[in-house]
């Protein structure tokens, strides 16, 4: 299974969703898919930019459980 992180890098960062749509231009609804991780496909160029502004690596966002 792949867990996604990113409400964990962002209260890390004291971040909100808003705050990497405004940087990003990703919309919200993708956004909040992702941070409340009901989503089953992310694109490569939303991943892209989020560790773009947020200074991290996919691994970062994206974690494997078994």
């Amino acid at each position: 299974m792949i867990k996604i992180r990113l409400a964990v890098l962002l209260a890390e960062r004291s971040l909100k969703i808003r705050d990497i749509h405004k940087w990003t231009g990703i919309p919200m609804t993708t956004l909040r898919t992702l941070y409340y991780g009901r989503s089953n496909s992310v694109k490569v160029k939303d991943l892209e930019a989020i560790c773009k502004v947020l200074n991290c690596g996919v691994g970062d966002i994206l974690e494997y459980v078994a």
